[in-house]
């Protein structure tokens, strides 16, 4: 049997999810920190059939991790698996327009891979609510063109308090008022409700320019704040990186 394995190695948590031929993920996807290193690794490779032809892809927010290919924990498996490491420069299954490739973080064009796939002929918006929110926007035939990037609810709470001489750090609350009878949900009102109407605004922005028909996918660790307040998301997923290292390996072992 054959099998991809996508692992996304972000600055706080790395992620692991397998995948079978037809796309579909194999049982739970696993999260942990990254600074465990591959420790976690073991006990979700175990549950890989040892004769399994493994397609593996990866990407990092920094320089992608040298000891992946040489760590042992790949030595159970008869045959040893096909890397792929993937950074925003490689040859990836969409056409990318971005000014700056090398600036271009990977999890950014990845999860636009991911979106196109599922709504193939039509121009796709990714919403990643995480340390940052992006926006990153494919056109109908299926090129990357680029999207923005601003402040994510928590950097936001922390330049509040950073950059003022009283304000408290609060911590984000989904079930947020909007009139804020306190400092504390003063702050909290601005920042989560600042956030959704950023957000609203821009993908109203972006259907107004691209068409109504405009997929808009949102994911990232802070989504929940977000995916069941604006009426214009499409989907919700947070496999949605994870699914597009999935496309691209699909895409590079059939070369």
């Amino acid at each position: 049997m054959t099998f991809y394995l996508s692992i996304d190695i972000g600055n706080t948590r790395t992620k692991l999810g397998l995948f079978n031929e037809s796309g579909e993920l194999q049982g739970e996807v696993s999260a942990f920190p990254t600074k465990e290193g591959q420790k976690p690794w073991r006990a979700f490779l175990d549950k890989i059939p040892k004769d399994a032809v493994l397609h593996v892809g990866w990407i990092s927010t920094g320089d992608a991790p040298a000891y992946i290919q040489a760590s042992p924990v790949w030595r159970r498996f008869e045959s040893k698996p096909h890397f792929y490491p993937i950074n925003s420069q490689s040859e990836l299954p969409i056409g990318n327009d971005y000014s700056t490739p090398k600036t271009l973080g990977t999890d950014r064009i990845i999860s636009v891979i991911a979106a196109c796939n599922q709504s193939p002929g039509l121009p796709v918006l990714v919403v990643d609510a995480g340390t940052a929110i992006t926006y990153d926007f494919a056109d109908a035939s299926a090129r990357y063109k680029g999207g923005a990037i601003s402040p994510g609810i928590r950097m936001r709470l922390q330049a509040l308090h950073t950059f003022t001489a009283k304000l408290p750090l609060e911590s984000p609350e989904i079930d947020t008022p909007w009139l804020g009878d306190s400092t504390r949900t003063s702050i909290l009102s601005g920042v989560i409700h600042g956030a959704r109407a950023e957000i609203e605004g821009k993908i109203n922005g972006y259907k107004q320019r691209y068409g109504d028909e405009t997929q808009i996918y949102i994911t990232g660790g802070d989504a929940i704040f977000f995916e069941n307040h604006l009426k214009n998301i499409n989907f919700a997923d947070s496999n949605l990186i994870l699914k597009g290292i999935y496309q691209v390996l699909r895409f590079k072992s059939a070369l």
